[in-house]
């Protein structure tokens, strides 16, 4: 494979990843690539790309005539990803203490991970799932926490025609904005249907009812 080829490649990587945080391998020579004196070339492919990926040399040899040629390249970069420092358990609420930023290989991470430590350590977001001690944490292992929890006091808004009735309930599961969920009023035993509005705060619905959890 002719080394100005493999140069295009190198410098469109870095592009994507930064100089000197990606190393590759051309897998598959393209049958009778062969690049003229004085030829332009230009890589295109997906962003960021890791693995086994696709990328397309566009061969500019003058005038009218643009080959494009695929070639498969293992591609090899390094990215600072946010690391466990022990097992994260599904449903934990995520803080700044309990992850590292590294710098590592992600040839073979799956998914995409929180760019900025703000999204991970400002205690609004928890597990979505179980990600064992220095293991990357990836976006799909994360979620925002409702704005309401289950068992947690809630603040439950009314409108009785005139009059706003503000009282305290009992969330009986999760709810994020504008969900309908299921509240206890402890102070007469009421179960109701609220729609949560805020943190912690839903807007009571036209029925409450007696009866068990």
């Amino acid at each position: 494979m002719s080394v100005t080829v493999r140069s295009a490649v190198q410098k469109w990587l870095e592009t994507q990843w930064g100089k000197g945080q990606v190393e590759f391998e051309i897998t598959t020579r393209p049958r009778s690539l062969r690049i003229p004196e004085g030829a332009k070339l230009t890589v295109e492919g997906e962003s960021l790309p890791r693995g086994v990926s696709i990328l397309y040399l566009e061969v500019d040899e003058g005038g009218l005539r643009v080959r494009r040629v695929p070639l498969s390249v293992r591609v090899h970069p390094k990215a600072l990803v946010p690391v466990a420092k022990h097992t994260l358990k599904r449903g934990e609420t995520i803080h700044g203490d309990m992850l590292k930023w590294e710098r590592r290989d992600v040839t073979d991470v799956r998914g995409d991970w929180p760019l900025h430590t703000a999204k991970l350590t400002s205690g609004s977001y928890w597990m979505r799932r179980t990600v064992r001690e220095n293991e990357v944490i990836t976006e799909e292992a994360v979620e925002r926490k409702p704005e309401v929890l289950r068992g947690e006091p809630i603040t439950l808004l009314a409108r009785q025609g005139k009059v706003n009735i503000e009282t305290t309930g009992i969330a009986m599961e999760d709810g994020r904005k504008g969900d309908w969920i299921r509240v206890e009023n402890p102070q007469y035993k009421t179960f109701l249907r609220a729609q949560v509005t805020d943190l912690a705060t839903a807007v009571v619905g036209p029925t409450a009812t007696r009866g068990s959890r």
